[in-house]
């Protein structure tokens, strides 16, 4: 029996308990609660500072924040995560 399980906001694909590792194209057009979600997993588990997962999502800095904003959340450098306003 083949299990798929699909989570978008770890972008992780499993297959039978195999993990596949998905990116993210155009992360400028997710909804900001879906980057929201994506991002602080990504500084959980691997991006260590804002610079970092601009990069791993190709997005500038500055619109990283805006659309942060758009939701009242700002990013906490002690903590490396956005948290709400």
């Amino acid at each position: 029996m083949l299990f798929l399980f699909l989570s978008f906001a770890t972008r992780v694909i499993m297959i039978d308990e195999r993990k596949f590792s998905v990116e993210i194209e155009h992360a400028e057009k997710l909804e900001p609660h879906i980057l929201l979600s994506i991002a602080n997993e990504r500084l959980r588990l691997s991006c260590k500072n804002l610079e970092q997962l601009s990069d791993d999502l190709d997005l500038p800095i500055k619109q990283i924040e805006r659309m942060m904003k758009q939701i009242h959340y700002h990013y906490q450098i002690e903590n490396n995560q956005f948290t709400h306003d």
